[in-house]
């Protein structure tokens, strides 16, 4: 099991973007993550432009191939803000494959 930690920069600090702004750039990072992930991944949004992805049965090498996914369908978006500003983001990528789930 990996736990996939995505963080979202832009080019502005994401409390300067005006609010239309955050939700295009939430929603094309919820649609790359929602690309990339397996059925039965859970994926959420941790507040400001974190996100996490639990990747249940998965080793150090596939959870890298997930992330790379991501980057790249997040590097294949257009990202316009208000007025057609392009705005730069990247998306930082960590994950602890030590991750331990008590039985439910």
């Amino acid at each position: 099991m990996a736990l996939l930690a995505i963080r979202m920069m832009t080019s502005r600090p994401m409390d300067q973007l005006p609010a239309r702004d955050r939700i295009v750039l939430y929603g094309q990072v919820s649609r790359a993550i929602r690309a990339a992930a397996r059925p039965g991944d859970l994926a959420g949004h941790d507040g400001g432009g974190s996100f996490r992805l639990l990747l249940p049965n998965v080793g150090t090498t596939e959870a890298l191939e997930i992330s790379s996914k991501i980057k790249a369908a997040m590097r294949q978006e257009a990202l316009r803000g208000r007025g057609g500003v392009e705005l730069q983001i990247s998306l930082e990528s960590g994950f602890d494959e030590g991750v331990r789930c008590p039985p439910v």
